[in-house]
C-alpha cells in the first residue's frame, strides 16, 4: 500500500515566490524604518533632512548607527524565521507528503543496540545556529 502522493513539479517552486515575496516585504520595511531613524535625527538635531544626507551626517550620527544596528539586527531575525518557516518547514512536511511506505509491518521487528548515548550538551551549539554561523 503506498501512502502519500508525487511532488508536483512546481510544489517547490511558490515555495521559493514566498520567500521572495516576504524578502522584499521586508527589505521594503526596514528601509522605511531607517528613513523613520533619519526622519527623527533630523526633528531632534533641528537640521533639515536635504542637509542631513549630506558628507556624512547621518554616518557620524551614534543614535543612527544604534537605531540602523538594532533595525538590521531585527531584518536578520525575521529574515532567519521566514527562511525556517518555507525553506526548512514546508518543504520537508511536502516531501514527507509524498513517501511511500511498502511493508510498514516490517518494522516490528527492529530492535535496538548498542549503548546509550549521554545527551549532555548535545544540541547546544545547533540551538544557538542564526542565518548559518
Amino acid at each position: 500500500m503506498a501512502l502519500g502522493h508525487p511532488v508536483r513539479r512546481g510544489a517547490l517552486v511558490g515555495l521559493y515566490w514566498k520567500v521572495i515575496g516576504w524578502f522584499l516585504l521586508i527589505v521594503v520595511s526596514f528601509s522605511g524604518y531607517l528613513f523613520a531613524c533619519a526622519s527623527l535625527i533630523a526633528k531632534m538635531s533641528q537640521l533639515p533632512m536635504a542637509k542631513l544626507f549630506t558628507a556624512g551626517h547621518l554616518q557620524d550620527s551614534i543614535p543612527m548607527l544604534v537605531l540602523g544596528g538594532i533595525g538590521y539586527l531585527t531584518l536578520i531575525l525575521i529574515l532567519n524565521v521566514v527562511l525556517r518557516i518555507y525553506l526548512l518547514r514546508d518543504v520537508w512536511a511536502r516531501l514527507v507528503a509524498s513517501t511511500a511506505v511498502h511493508h510498514i509491518e516490517a518494522v516490528a521487528d527492529v530492535s535496538a543496540r548498542g549503548d546509550l548515548a549521554s545527551a549532555l550538551g548535545e544540541g547546544l551549539a545547533d540551538g544557538l545556529d542564526i542565518v548559518g554561523f
